[in-house]
């Protein structure tokens, strides 16, 4: 005869039992029975020659074996930062005669061979299977067993993965302005600020900083400002040429060193205040010249200090000068005045630039007014002013120079003595040396007077006298 289960949600599972000998089997079976069996009562009659027969009954119970199930249980995308303390049960999908077992219906162990990796939670009492936090990226696995608690010989073996993922990380762009390079500063930024890991502030103790592309300077060998990797500070070294200096920095996490993210920090170096004030000097001795009779560094200032040839550069401002009355270095920021300055104002514009960053200029005027000093010089010499006699005529020679340093207009001579004849009338008047510019002493007519004598200039009159017998008597 045969038989069945009956169980529709599964396979029907069929037996056969042959034996002539034997009377009708009796099944018996609940709906769901914590432990299936087939239960066999065999008959056995007869015909005795004589007397009676009691039939006799043999009983065998089967144990079925129900059908397990242990399906792979895989996770991904876990967060290994935060880690997870339920990330999967391994009863989840598995199958005990149709349906998802309970913890009462089948044991749960680690299977034979295999261990949890430290990464991961097991607890066999649940089936719960946790990410530890902190854990490092990547894939998980051990295999696990279920046992039926009716029959622990009835059992199937699984396979758990889980992969687990770097937490996000990222790197944001930093920027700084403003940052004197004159003087410099420490700790102007801080990379990390903006950074996140795992949606949270980046720290020295999450992540690892490193330099990918230093900054670049202006020069081969000027400063630049330079990004410390245990700290995450920028500082920028005292004489740093303004500039714009970027840094490209990268993090990475500590937990999984390949997970990193980079970015860009963006430094603005300014330039020092340039402050340059116009010199001047008045009432300066234009005749005998003044040596530094001023100084152009003088009132100046770059970063707020005092202008020096140490921290500017002087020159002659473009489309200007020095006037030849003065002279320039800009060496040392001095000027002289030459001597036989005419009376004037002589003036040009200078340039001063910052020295760390030379095309950071300003532009002032240095003046130097020459007062007025008017002045005239002369000399008289006879033509012979010994053992003269009665009747002898003595030319006078009156030589005029102007050595003051302005011009002097209608420039005569008069003469007076002692002697009994006529004064000398000084006349012929001519000039005798052209010093400074060409023709600027000049004289219309010979009349006695010199119309313009220029500074540097000299003029000659003459005159005469006739002596007379009384110049002779008063004498004796």
């Amino acid at each position: 005869m045969t038989f069945s289960t009956g169980k529709s949600s599964k396979k029907l599972r069929t037996f056969a039992l042959a034996s002539s000998a034997i009377a009708p089997l009796a099944f018996m079976m609940g709906a769901q029975p914590a432990q299936a069996q087939i239960v066999n009562t065999a008959t056995v009659t007869g015909t005795p020659d004589s007397g009676t027969l009691t039939d006799a009954t043999a009983t065998e119970s089967v144990t079925v074996a129900l059908p397990i199930d242990a399906v792979n249980d895989t996770q991904t995308g876990v967060n290994g930062a935060t880690g997870n303390a339920s990330v999967l049960n391994v009863l989840d999908g598995d199958d005990l005669d149709g349906a998802t077992p309970t913890v009462s219906d089948v044991t749960i162990t680690v299977a034979t061979g295999f261990t949890v990796p430290s990464e991961l939670t097991f607890d066999p009492s649940t089936g719960v299977v946790g990410v530890v936090a902190g854990t490092p990226a990547g894939t998980y696995t051990f295999d696990y067993t279920i046992c039926e608690t009716a029959n622990s010989a009835n059992c199937d073996t699984a396979t758990v993965s889980i992969t687990v993922d770097a937490a996000p990380i990222l790197a944001d762009p930093d920027s700084v302005t403003g940052v004197n390079g004159a003087t410099g500063a420490t700790g102007v930024l801080d990379v990390l600020d903006g950074d996140t890991l795992n949606s949270v502030p980046a720290t020295l103790a999450t992540v690892d900083i490193s330099v990918l592309t230093p900054a670049t300077p202006v020069n081969p060998g000027d400063p630049v400002p330079v990004l410390n990797p245990a700290t995450g500070l920028i500082d920028v070294p005292a004489g740093t040429p303004a500039d714009t200096y970027t840094i490209t920095y990268e993090i990475c996490e500590e937990l999984n060193s390949g997970n990193c993210s980079q970015n860009v920090a963006t430094i603005t170096v300014d330039a020092s205040t340039v402050v340059a004030t116009d010199d001047t000097v008045t009432g300066a001795d234009g005749t005998n010249g003044v040596t530094d009779v001023l100084n152009v560094f003088t009132g100046d200032t770059i970063n707020g200090a005092a202008a020096t040839p140490a921290n500017a550069v002087l020159s002659v401002a473009t489309g200007f000068t020095v006037p030849a009355e003065l002279t320039f270095d800009p060496s040392d920021g001095s000027i002289d005045l030459v001597a036989g300055t005419l009376a004037g104002t002589y003036s040009f514009d200078y340039q001063i630039c910052e020295a760390l960053n030379t095309s950071n200029c300003q532009i002032a005027t240095a003046t130097v007014t020459v007062d007025p000093a008017p002045s005239l010089s002369m000399t008289k010499v006879a033509d012979d002013d010994t053992l003269v006699v009665v009747g002898q005529v003595v030319t006078y020679t009156y030589t005029v120079t102007n050595d003051g340093n302005v011009t002097i207009r209608g420039v005569t001579v008069s003469d007076s003595h002692n002697g009994a004849g006529a004064a000398p009338v000084p006349g012929s008047e001519t000039l005798l040396t052209d010093a400074g510019t060409l023709n600027d002493s000049i004289d219309a007519t010979n009349d006695g007077s010199w119309d313009v004598l220029a500074p540097g200039d000299t003029i000659t009159f003459t005159g005469t006298y006739t002596v007379e017998q009384a110049d002779i008597d008063n004498l004796q």
